[in-house]
């Protein structure tokens, strides 16, 4: 029941982060150590072994933070990431504080490019030998439809764009001297 209030909060965050962005971002990071720390942040007794794995440890959920965990927002210059808020969990806020850091510490490398309106899978249900049926919670989130590209360009083609344009507008203020500011300036004043 813990998670899926968690997961509550989790959804509002990311409505209230994304309500006025026109673009997300993805930070470089290692996916496979995100979900390492993701399960190893959590407070000593809180992700115990439940069957074979730990509670926590879902191949659902892993799929979802590898997808969408490293997805921050630029505001104000300000980066913020999707783990920045309060859970009011003492079980979660040391996991989203710890993704939080980790995520801050990498640099912003590209632009986040969505194929799909739904991330991850809200819950499933386990039926048990004796008929009892269990429900499963995991991250999910819909996108709004700013973030979803529904075009036959491939993910790599349209960032690819987004890095080019960035890179020429970079070289242009590498680039350009004073000398030749001063000289535009002159032409557009005769």
């Amino acid at each position: 029941m813990e998670f899926s209030k968690f997961e509550e909060r989790f959804q509002k965050n990311f409505a209230q982060l994304t309500a006025n962005a026109t673009h997300l971002y993805e930070v470089e990071v290692d996916k496979d150590e995100m979900w390492n720390l993701y399960l190893d942040s959590f407070p000593a007794g809180t992700n115990e072994i439940y069957r074979t794995r730990r509670e926590y440890d879902c191949s659902c959920c892993r799929h979802f933070i590898k997808s969408l965990g490293n997805v921050v927002v630029i505001e104000n210059n300000e980066v913020k990431t999707i783990w920045d808020f309060d859970t009011q969990s003492t079980t979660f806020q040391p996991v989203v504080d710890a993704l939080s850091t980790y995520i801050k510490a990498h640099s912003v490398t590209n632009v986040y490019v969505g194929k799909l309106a739904k991330v991850g899978t809200k819950e499933n249900f386990e039926r048990l030998e004796d008929g009892l049926v269990l429900k499963h919670n995991h991250f999910y989130l819909e996108l709004p439809n700013k973030f979803v590209d529904s075009s036959f360009r491939s993910i790599g083609d349209i960032q690819g764009d987004y890095r080019d344009t960035r890179n020429v507008f970079k070289r242009s203020l590498d680039e350009i001297t004073v000398e030749s500011l001063e000289t535009v300036l002159e032409l557009i004043n005769s």
